[in-house]
């Protein structure tokens, strides 16, 4: 995910890969065996999946003790005696900390069933836009220092892939497809039965877990009974009445990331999957943050091909065995959700004008590689013809989708999406503050809109109607604008919300904004009111190593806090976190006084056994973002600080009020001490005027090297600003959301407040 505040919407993918996996590299692996025989031993292992020990070297990095293997079904067995097969590369088999640029497992594949070599590359490129898929670059290859020739590496689905698109990695991930050693033939009957024989496809097989396990393999689980996931999600598929399996199913299953994975599949006709094979190659990932499974893409190599362009929209639906498609497809409100995904894929993933620059990209890349690549299973002429082959299927298929009656079907005009908080137009709201969101809506017969919203950055959403009646924040009435109001909610939390608009017709066509819900969201975040408690953050410490002792006697993180007020205050509920995203992250004990005039330590140690004032983090040496919240989540004070140095504090002064400089500790007890107590380096200073600030602020240093960059971020830690911080400069903030911003130039930062005063 990452955030784009330019149209104010929370993205999932959509940004290029970098890394291993940047395409526009062809990195040059070499293997390295030292058994003479080590060919006959691959083949020898390939069905025990066994690893025999090479060594890998990429761009002069020397991996030792990788293990090698052969890897796929058809791909092996129906290449033949060629040597152009597909290897599975694992960098820890013998190094568990061994890994090549962050991961550990790499896969080669082959190009078996692609002339082209870009079936599998083009297609994950196009639709990782909208569903997760692998990540895929091109390498070469060298074995004992002969070439082998072009491969796609594509990225393992394993943990560090559900990583990268989930919020962990700690639920259970299985494989559509029996274990190791119950091998399915090919498209016929064998150990594994007949496609779309219902094994493998969320077909209910009964309670027993055991059923299940004859046809799914668990490649990883970090929970208790992963199995009974499976068989409820597969209960729940198949055994509720159609007019309650929306409501029933959405709990239990990523219905709408379903929907885009089966509209994926049919728009690039991928027939080693679902939508044709109802089982083999593809993943299912119970996330326990969410509770719910979602299927994963897995393998491409496959697609595009002539024989697959007629596939229709509603492939495979008819047909029992294939729930996800048979019986999600019969709800029409799903349905009609499922079509309109497809005609966004139809327009920004399945399109000549995109699709046809790619091929290009592709071609001006590899071309030479294809043709000197002598142990390829095709010649160089198919080559060339599948590249004309890969643009006539796009074309075609998109436009026999395109003539599909239910595709044709015109859906409403989303356009103009606002929210409103009191602070503006799209400004945050502060905890427990409603909002009002509105959209343009265009259309002969527009019968409901509606706003999804969820509190979090995962899982499912809650729905609102809209009206355009002049009473919901939607200007005056039947002017084609809705509105509808938003609850309000705690400190924090980051809102996703998106807006569905229904057509009049039959069918009740639907349109979604933005166009790529629910992986596509607007947002907003939710920011805290400013507490009137005048304690204030005074000096941390994040590297002590004999600064100050706990009642233990271990030189821990220290926080200190200040009271400069006339009246003790009570900390009982307070909260202290390095999280904006879990701001009740740790809660002072109930009884914490902080006195008038006095100071607080608390031990940021990540041991709170050890007393009442031992926080549950640590403060990192490198420079975090610390806040303070009073018991109703109102800012009380934060902190931006930057690297720290072993031993010395970073403190308010003057002390209480002052901008924070790196100066000899002075635990708790004033931050006033003389200049010979600090070192002259760090007597950095920054200061800012007027503040609050509503328009041109002046930003003033001090003692900064030439190189030193101003930083400027929101409460939640968002960057805002970044240039080089000058002895004297003006910055607009007039268009800034009314809040409070962090300043930070070298060692020292300031706290200023975009809007009133606190």
């Amino acid at each position: 995910m990452y955030l784009s505040e330019a149209d104010h919407t929370l993205y999932t993918n959509g940004q290029v890969a970098d890394g291993l996996y940047d395409e526009s590299q062809i990195r040059t692996f070499e293997l390295w065996f030292t058994q003479a025989d080590y060919w006959q031993q691959l083949t020898s292992n390939y069905t025990t999946s066994t690893d025999i020990p090479a060594m890998l070297i990429v761009e002069g990095d020397t991996f030792p003790d990788v293990g090698v293997r052969f890897k796929g079904q058809t791909s092996y067995s129906q290449s033949g005696a060629s040597q152009k097969k597909s290897f599975n590369i694992t960098l820890d088999y013998i190094h568990p900390d061994q890994q090549l640029m962050g991961y550990k497992t790499l896969n080669l594949n082959n190009s078996f069933q692609d002339p082209s070599f870009m079936r599998e590359m083009l297609y994950l490129h196009q639709i990782r836009r909208h569903i997760p898929a692998a990540k895929a670059a091109y390498i070469r290859l060298m074995i004992n220092g002969e070439s082998w020739g072009l491969y796609p590496h594509v990225q393992q689905l394993n943990g560090d892939y559900i990583e990268e698109w989930f919020f962990g990695n700690d639920g259970a991930r299985w494989r559509a497809d029996r274990p190791e050693g119950l091998v399915i033939g090919p498209g016929g009957p064998g150990p594994g039965g007949m496609w779309g024989d219902g094994t493998a496809a969320l077909n209910d097989l009964g309670p027993d877990t055991t059923e299940y396990q004859e046809y799914y393999t668990l490649k990883s689980s970090d929970i208790e009974n992963p199995w009974d996931k499976l068989v409820h999600v597969c209960d729940v598929l198949n055994n509720t009445p159609l007019d309650s399996l929306e409501i029933k199913i959405k709990p239990v299953l990523d219905l709408d990331r379903t929907l885009w994975l089966l509209a994926s599949e049919i728009a690039f006709s991928d027939d080693d999957s679902y939508v044709y094979k109802g089982k083999m190659d593809y993943y299912l990932y119970w996330d326990p943050e969410t509770g719910r499974i979602t299927p994963l893409e897995f393998d491409g190599n496959s697609v595009m091909l002539n024989n697959n362009v007629n596939w229709g929209a509603f492939y495979n639906a008819e047909k029992v065995n294939y729930p996800l498609l048979n019986r999600l497809l019969a709800v029409p409100s799903i349905r009609q959700r499922y079509l309109a995904h497809f005609r966004t894929i139809l327009q920004d993933v399945l399109n000549p004008a995109l699709t046809n620059p790619l091929i290009d990209q592709y071609d001006a890349k590899i071309s030479a590689d294809v043709q000197a690549d002598t142990k390829k299973l095709y010649s160089f002429s198919q080559y060339t013809s599948n590249k004309t082959t890969l643009r006539n299927f796009i074309l075609n298929h998109r436009n026999n989708l395109l003539n599909n009656t239910e595709m044709m079907a015109a859906g409403p005009v989303i356009s103009n999406c606002n929210m409103q908080s009191a602070a503006g137009t799209w400004n945050n709201p502060v905890a427990n503050e409603a909002v009002a969101v509105s959209a343009s809506v265009a259309g002969a017969n527009v019968q409901s809109v509606f706003v999804y919203y969820a509190q979090q950055a995962y899982g499912n959403f809650n729905k609102i109607r809209m009206f355009d009646d002049g009473q919901h924040n939607d200007g005056g009435s039947n002017d084609g604008v809705y509105g509808a109001s938003l609850p309000g909610f705690g400190a924090g939390a980051l809102v996703r919300f998106y807006v569905e608009a229904i057509a009049g017709n039959t069918a009740g066509t639907r349109t979604y904004l933005p166009a790529g819900a629910e992986h596509d969201v607007f947002y907003f975040s939710v920011d805290a009111a400013f507490s009137d408690s005048p304690v204030v953050i005074n000096e941390i410490m994040a590297s002590n190593s004999v600064t100050a002792s706990d009642e233990n006697g271990d030189f821990d993180d220290w926080i200190e806090l200040y009271n400069p007020g006339s009246e003790a205050v009570d900390l009982s509920g307070f909260y202290l976190t390095d999280n904006p995203a879990n701001l009740t992250k740790w809660a002072f004990p109930a009884g914490t006084s902080l006195a008038a005039n006095s100071y607080l330590i608390v031990w940021a140690d990540e041991d709170q056994e050890q007393g009442p004032l031992h926080s549950n983090f640590k403060l990192s040496g490198s420079g975090e973002i610390l806040y303070l919240l009073d018991s109703t989540l109102q800012w009380v004070d934060t902190l931006n600080f930057p690297e720290q140095i072993t031993d010395m504090g970073y403190a308010r002064v003057p002390n209480g009020t002052g901008p924070f400089v790196i100066q000899s500790p002075t635990f708790n007890a004033s931050n006033d001490v003389t200049s010979t107590d600090t070192p002259e380096a760090y007597m950095q200073g920054i200061s800012v005027a007027p503040n609050p600030v509503a328009g041109q602020m002046t930003v003033r240093t001090r003692n900064l090297a030439p190189d030193t960059r101003l930083i400027i971020r929101d409460a939640t830690g968002r960057l805002q600003l970044e240039t080089t911080a000058l002895p004297y400069q003006e910055i607009d903030v007039s268009h800034w959301p009314a809040g409070l911003y962090l300043v930070s130039a070298g060692h020292v930062t300031e706290k200023i407040i975009v809007g009133p005063d606190k």
